[in-house]
């Protein structure tokens, strides 16, 4: 059996337009309307989509509101960022696809 993917092209502002995703800038405990949600801190706080600068890098970040920063992994540590942008999206869902019992990838898609 032959597995077929069919592969569709938009430009990445087609793409960000149509999810209605952005990058707001942020910091400390700051997190605006519509972050993405990424999943549950230890103590079961939120944790937010983003990126951060750090060593001349532009990196995903994992927001956490609780400790009023924001966190890159580097050189196999993590390290904290006091300024970052989170991810908002309109109407966001997440997608998870397995493939023969492994994760993928994970989407995003417009909830209409």
């Amino acid at each position: 059996m032959t597995d077929i993917l069919t592969l569709v092209e938009f430009s990445k502002e087609e793409m960000v337009s149509s999810l209605g995703i952005s990058w707001v800038p942020a910091r400390g405990n700051s997190v605006p309307a519509h972050a993405v949600p990424g999943g549950r801190d230890h103590d079961g706080g939120p944790i937010y989509v983003g990126r951060a600068r750090f060593s001349s890098d532009l990196l995903p970040a994992k927001i956490i509101p609780n400790q009023r920063t924001a966190f890159v992994s580097f050189a196999g540590k993590e390290h904290r960022v006091a300024n970052y942008e989170v991810k908002t999206a309109t109407a966001f869902h997440w997608n998870t696809a397995l493939y023969r019992g492994f994760l993928a990838y994970v989407s995003a898609r417009r909830l209409s």
